[in-house]
């Protein structure tokens, strides 16, 4: 028997293609971040080999799956259009999954369209859906990992725990952050084996399944640091926390006064004991000397305590910043916050009629407080859309209802609202692609450069991307004196410095380098990209 097709998805998934589709092709935009992925990727497949040609970040950090599968989308695409083509495939899927999981629990209605259509219309889902970044693949892995551990909990089997353990190796291949999610569906499957809901033998199913998959990632990173480790980006991360403490207890004893996002870009850049990489690589390879230079700062005799008083005030934090986050509109839009409260009023209004769906709803949110005790971005609070769609749809569905009394036929309503909240979120849109084609003029600049160096050059940059573009190798330029760039540059084999003159502010002393008469390096070239000023410095000794 052949399935009917859904007219309404079909329309859905061809408008989210068609709108991702704009924004992949409407700027050259890539982060940072997606250079590291787009080089990583494509060295892997191409040459065998897990390096980039250069980024802010050690190549360790970064896990292998999202690379693989652009590196395997670069045998056809080139390495940056390979990997927004791998992020617009998990997109689709998202919408897909979402509209497939609320058809099954709410089968009448519209409501898994309305549920597709908002994650389809998110100006956030479709920036990640058109951009080189895990986000996409991330978002489609979390909520794959929420309907097979219901899947799971309805009908425990070896075959569900099995692809539950999957998803969440994979997931944690994608991101290291899924291992709190892993930890907190670890403690719901204890409480269900207590109140013997499902055997105790599938929670150590599920435990071994992702312990195997996270060693045998562990111990290949061994290979590269020299120690065993799970998660080499968690690392990284706690070790730019240690040096950003250590460069705060420097400001205080010095009497300097710097805010935190300042005291925290002279620690991510900071240089190492012998100036040969930046502090935080060196401590995630845990070099003595480095070590020793961050606890010099400590005071002898120093307690340690109030550990737990310090969480309970980073979660407090926490939850002021998502939730200042929300109410400004950056991960819900004022539209979602409009349909979400209309949803949670229809939920009071028809709650015997709907008890079950808001069960779900609820324990589709709960996860999210996992992010409570870790480090938030805004890019990390997308979750909750597809996490807590049941609410945002619900609003859209009284909608639906009130509009029944003036417009009678299905599609025409569903058309109607489709409209509407596409026009509410026009300028951002609008917005979102601006601020994307802000930073999209490297490729031009470039074009500049390589008319200036040699195509093996090594170029030391603050950003990466003009090199990203040039297809040159790359370094980031420290926070440092002069003399301690020099031998940075040196020791990195670093061919040419560019500064841009949005580096100022970032690193001071480029802007003295560019001032100076004469300048400690041979300039090659300089000139205007897009309004946007650089330099280009061959590096010599001095």
């Amino acid at each position: 028997m052949i399935r009917k097709i859904d007219k309404k998805l079909l329309f859905i998934l061809l408008f989210a293609t068609v709108i991702r589709l704009w924004f992949m092709f409407s700027s050259d935009y890539i982060s940072p971040d997606g250079t590291h992925y787009a080089s990583l990727g494509y060295n892997l497949v191409h040459e065998f080999k897990y390096e980039s040609n250069g980024s802010q970040f050690p190549d360790i950090i970064q896990p292998p799956f999202y690379p693989f599968l652009l590196g395997l989308f670069s045998l056809i695409f080139p390495a940056m259009l390979a990997g927004k083509f791998v992020s617009l495939a998990f997109g689709l899927l998202l919408i897909f999954g979402v509209y497939r999981f609320v058809k099954k629990l709410k089968p009448d209605g519209n409501w898994a369209n309305y549920a597709a259509l908002l994650i389809a219309l998110h100006p956030g889902m479709i920036a990640v859906s058109s951009q080189v970044a895990t986000e996409a693949l991330y978002l489609f892995l979390m909520m794959a990992i929420f309907v097979q551990g219901w899947y799971f909990i309805e009908q425990p089997t070896y075959k569900n725990i099995t692809i539950l353990g999957i998803l969440f190796v994979i997931a944690f291949l994608t991101r290291p952050e899924a291992i709190l999610f892993f930890i907190l569906f670890l403690f719901i499957q204890f409480f269900l084996t207590i109140k013997k809901r499902i055997p105790v033998k599938f929670v150590f199913t599920h435990l071994a399944i992702f312990v195997l998959g996270s060693g045998l990632y562990g111990m290949s990173v061994a290979q590269e640091l020299g120690y065993f480790t799970i998660s080499p980006k968690i690392n990284y991360v706690r070790a730019q926390g240690k040096f950003q403490a250590h460069q705060k207890r420097l400001m205080e004893k010095s009497g300097q006064k710097l805010d935190a996002k300042e005291i925290g870009l002279r620690a991510r850049y900071a240089l190492s004991a012998d100036s040969s990489m930046l502090a935080t690589h060196a401590l995630l390879y845990k070099d003595p000397a480095t070590i020793a230079l961050m606890n010099s700062s400590k005071s002898k005799g120093a307690v340690k305590g109030g550990g737990l008083s310090k969480l309970i005030k980073y979660i407090f934090y926490n939850l002021k910043l998502v939730a200042y986050r929300l109410v400004k509109g950056i991960v819900t839009p004022p539209v979602y916050l409009l349909l979400l409260l209309i949803g949670m009023v229809t939920f009071r209004k028809s709650f015997k009629a709907n008890a079950r769906l808001l069960l779900y709803g609820f324990l589709m949110i709960a996860p999210l407080s996992a992010y409570l005790v870790t480090h938030i971005e805004e890019r990390f609070l997308y979750l909750i859309l597809p996490y807590g769609i049941l609410f945002f749809a619900a609003g859209a569905v009284a909608l639906d209802l009130i509009l029944k009394k003036m417009v009678k036929k299905d599609g025409l309503r569903f058309l109607v609202i489709a409209v509407f909240i596409f026009l509410m979120l026009a300028p951002l849109y609008t917005q979102t692609l601006k601020k994307m084609q802000k930073k999209d003029y490297y490729p031009q600049l470039a074009n500049k450069i390589s008319e200036l160096v040699e195509k093996d050059s090594k170029i030391a940059a603050v950003v990466p991307q003009a090199a990203f573009f040039s297809g040159l190798k790359y370094c980031p330029v420290p926070f440092a004196s002069l003399q301690g760039l020099d031998v940075y540059l040196k020791l990195q084999k670093a061919d040419y410095l560019l500064v841009e003159g949005a580096d100022f502010n970032k690193r001071p002393l480029l802007e003295k380098i560019v001032e100076a008469e004469p300048t400690p390096f041979v300039e090659v070239g300089h000139g205007t990209v897009s309004d946007k000023k650089y330099w280009l410095y061959k590096i010599h000794t001095f």
